[in-house]
Parts: structure tokens; C-alpha cells; sequence
């Protein structure tokens, strides 16, 4: 007679446990949190972006005035 082979405990496939509310909970609040803070990097470049074009502008304003003279 052919020995059965034996499966190890960790070969066999864990049985997929339904997430507990708890679970998804945290795992929306982390979600939450990178969402925060992409966010956040984005109003910070866009303050940036804004405070480039307000020195671009005057710049070309002194350009122009300069051309002038």
C-alpha cells in the first residue's frame, strides 16, 4: 500500500476569514490617512505652483516696463 504524503500544517491554505468590522475599519481610517495626506501634498505644490506664477507675472511686468524705457 502507497503511504498517504503528508501535508504539512502551513502547505495547507488558510482558510480565508471574513474581515471584522474592526478590521475594515482601521484599515479605511489608514485609508483615510494617506488620502490625508496625498491631499495635502497637493494644496502644498499648488500653493507653490500659485506663488511661482504671482513671481513669473511680476517679473514679466518688469520686463515689460524695462522695454519701455
Amino acid at each position: 500500500m502507497a503511504k498517504k504524503a503528508r501535508v504539512s500544517r502551513s502547505a495547507k491554505k488558510p482558510t480565508q476569514r471574513q474581515p471584522t468590522l474592526k478590521n475594515l475599519d482601521s484599515r479605511v481610517t489608514r485609508n483615510e490617512q494617506s488620502i490625508r495626506q496625498i491631499v495635502g501634498y497637493y494644496n502644498e505644490v499648488r500653493r507653490y505652483m500659485v506663488s511661482q506664477d504671482k513671481r513669473i507675472a511680476w517679473l514679466e511686468r518688469r520686463l515689460a516696463s524695462a522695454k519701455k524705457r
